[in-house]
């Protein structure tokens, strides 16, 4: 099973002005495309740093995102724990960083809730 050369990454970057992130795919043979705007629109880009789309959604079936925050629960010791953690990409996949320091791989097999992002304010 070879790589497919059309097959599309999907990746956001937070725009400045106005404060919204944009929507891009990279396709191998075509380059960088952004979704959704127009040639004649201008944005200005601070902190190039884009994020990856994971390929996992959250129980609102919004797109999870590298750099987003989740909510989830984990049973233990016969309680359910809600846990707040970061999506980052480390080596080779995509990991929870929790509140406390540890870290866990992103799976497909928790509910998570998207509560915001790196770049806002989250309770």
């Amino acid at each position: 099973m070879g790589f497919n050369m059309s097959m599309s990454i999907k990746y956001r970057i937070l725009a400045d002005n106005p404060n919204k992130f944009l929507y891009y795919e990279y396709i191998p043979t075509m380059g960088f495309i952004l979704k959704g705007a127009e040639l004649e629109d201008q944005v200005e880009i601070g902190e190039l740093y884009p994020q990856k789309f994971t390929e996992l959604y959250d129980v609102n079936g919004k797109e999870i995102y590298e750099g987003d925050i989740l909510e989830y629960k984990l049973l233990y010791n016969n309680y359910f724990l809600k846990i707040k953690a970061t999506v980052v990409w480390k080596s080779c996949g995509f990991y929870l960083f929790e509140e406390n320091g540890s870290e866990l791989p992103l799976t497909n097999g928790l509910e998570y809730t998207i509560i915001g992002n790196i770049h806002e304010k989250t309770n």
